[in-house]
């Protein structure tokens, strides 16, 4: 008796900790292959682009204002994110992008609509518009 109530104890715990662990929230997802890996992390209010294959993966992006935005190289040349058109460049800001691995970040605190581009690859464009 008391061996059976032991193993059925041991079972519910078991049980319940493989339950607890599937309800555990997951910082981390990992698209579908093929498709760009965007990382939103909420509670940091951080969203991150990959620049790869001369291409601002995903580089449209809907934010809430006091997201920061963060440009990740993955090429091995240098690369600008530049805010604005190529034609009309506006100043906001201009973050170089040295190689693989190097990265630059803006906060957008202000609502509104934000193009870029890379001074470098001017087909290379994106545009970030920000909500309230």
């Amino acid at each position: 008796m008391i061996r059976t109530s032991h193993r059925i104890i041991t079972a519910t715990v078991i049980a319940l900790s493989v339950i607890v662990a599937g309800c555990a929230e997951r910082s981390v997802v990992e698209p579908p292959a093929g498709v760009p890996a965007t990382t939103i992390d909420a509670s940091a209010a951080t969203v991150t682009v990959a620049v790869q294959g001369f291409l601002f993966q995903d580089g449209d992006l809907e934010i809430e204002a006091g997201t920061t935005v963060r440009w990740e190289n993955q090429d091995r040349i240098l690369h600008t994110v530049t805010a604005g058109t190529e034609a009309a460049p506006s100043g906001l800001f201009d973050i170089q992008l040295d190689g693989d691995g190097s990265s630059g970040e803006f906060t957008f605190s202000s609502p509104g609509t934000y193009e870029y581009f890379c001074a470098r690859h001017p087909h290379m464009t994106g545009t970030i518009t920000v909500t309230p």
